[in-house]
């Protein structure tokens, strides 16, 4: 009996972020769909990042993998992982890029009232900046066709109040890169770009803020998906893998929506 061949067979990949949390559920979901060689960076944890490592092993201990740690705060992030994941993978191009990593931890936040100007700097930097210089860097080692997603929140639209000002302000301009490097890039490159705007999803960084804002917070953010649920890790993980594949070609500087109907009314 013949197999439909998946449909990111022999595909190479980068997550950053992809040792924990939505992270590795996104490098295991690319594994699933047939990546060939995939590499993880980590923030801290090297634990984390090796079970991440050892689960795509399990789907197919062909895959080729390498993980290693970055700090998106430092100022070489795009080219260090770039280099990385070549080396590492013993590669000399990258298909899939996928901007994931963070340095917002979602029980360390602070209020408008009290937020420094380091602060305001470290979430830009973090989550926009980082993201930009990974892309840059990037897309000189792919391929037409290739594919760079950026992961977005959708506390960059919807108002949660004022802890999360800095983050969703950073994620909104992180959807701004995305979309003007889409522009450039298309034509330029032959490469998309796009943001995954994601809701409150089942990871270890949403259970600190469960175990840090309560029962309140949690019920919030259930209400704000149409099913008044969180998202499983899976459900957000498949949807980067299918504007990663081959048919999400016509699907350029969007925000995808990731959130079980949460921001419906301003999709439209």
């Amino acid at each position: 009996m013949d197999h439909i061949p998946a449909p990111l067979k022999g595909k190479v990949a980068v997550v950053t972020g992809g040792g924990r949390g939505l992270g590795s559920a996104i490098a295991i979901k690319l594994a699933e769909q047939g990546a060939s060689h995939i590499a993880i960076s980590y923030g801290s944890n090297k634990t984390k990042a090796e079970e991440t490592l050892a689960t795509i092993h399990k789907i197919s201990p062909n895959i080729k993998t390498h993980s290693f740690q970055a700090d998106v705060l430092q100022d070489n992030f795009g080219s260090h992982v770039v280099k990385e994941t070549l080396s590492g993978l013993g590669v000399d191009h990258v298909d899939i890029v996928v901007a994931n990593a963070t340095n917002t931890e979602g029980d360390k936040v602070t209020p408008a009232s009290k937020l420094s100007r380091q602060e305001w700097d470290d979430a830009m930097t973090g989550n926009a900046f980082s993201s930009l210089d990974l892309a840059r860097e990037a897309v000189l080692k792919m391929p037409r066709g290739g594919r760079i997603i950026m992961i977005s929140s959708g506390a960059a639209k919807h108002p949660t109040g004022e802890f999360l000002i800095a983050y969703g302000a950073a994620k909104a301009a992180l959807e701004c890169v995305s979309k003007n490097l889409a522009m450039a890039w298309g034509p330029q490159y032959g490469v998309t770009v796009n943001s995954i705007s994601v809701g409150a999803t089942k990871t270890d960084g949403l259970q600190k803020s469960l175990d840090a804002f309560g029962p309140e917070f949690d019920a919030m953010t259930k209400d704000f998906s149409m099913l008044k649920r969180h998202a499983e890790a899976s459900e957000v993980a498949s949807i980067v893998a299918f504007i990663a594949s081959p048919d999400a070609s016509w699907i350029v500087g969007n925000s995808i929506p990731a959130n079980g109907g949460a921001l419906a009314v301003l999709q439209g």
